[in-house]
């Protein structure tokens, strides 16, 4: 029996269900993970789960690496680098001159916590979001795409925490003086 999922289901941390070793609560050896390298580009998806995919949010690291083994797959289709990708892409438009997205040892952007910036940088990329993913009058994010973001995901709902959405987390629950739809 196959597992649908989709890419939103990845970027709300609710896809699969998938016990990961990487989650604080269950580091059981029998824990799936996800992984990919260099050159064999290698993705091990296991067919276990724990729930239904779309119905419990769990943050897991193995949900940015599959979206970003998708996102290198489809860069180096289209023929392009995909170190510089990110940098020449969006970055260099929107005068982000710091920024530094590490690497795994197989060259593998991370994605989860390890970019670094400056103050100014961080700002561009905040009024982008700012700004509906348009910078000096040119869509840079696709239409709806800071919607989907700052939208709280379904599956975190349905689990009694609203305060995740698209790889974003939302002042939901108004853990924080904020706004709750801050994000």
């Amino acid at each position: 029996m196959g597992i649908e999922i989709t890419i939103s289901f990845s970027m709300e941390r609710s896809w699969t269900g998938i016990s990961c070793c990487t989650s604080s609560s269950n580091n059981s050896p029998k824990s799936a993970t996800a992984y990919w390298r260099r050159p064999t580009r290698i993705i091990k998806i296991p067919i276990n789960q724990q729930w239904p995919p779309n119905t419990v949010g769990r943050y897991r690291n193995s949900d940015p690496v599959l979206v970003n083994y998708l996102i290198r797959l489809g860069v180096e289709k289209r023929g392009l680098d995909y170190h510089s990708f990110a940098q020449r892409a969006l970055f260099d438009k929107l005068g982000m001159r710091d920024m530094v997205l590490e690497t795994d040892p197989y060259g593998n952007f991370l994605l989860q916590g390890y970019e670094f910036g400056s103050a100014r940088d961080w700002a561009r990329l905040g009024n982008l979001y700012l700004q509906d993913g348009v910078w000096n009058g040119v869509r840079m994010l696709p239409d709806d795409y800071v919607d989907f973001v700052s939208t709280l995901a379904p599956a975190w709902i349905a689990d009694g925490r609203p305060i995740y959405g698209g790889f974003f987390w939302i002042n939901g629950n108004a853990t924080f003086p904020i706004p709750k739809e801050a994000y």
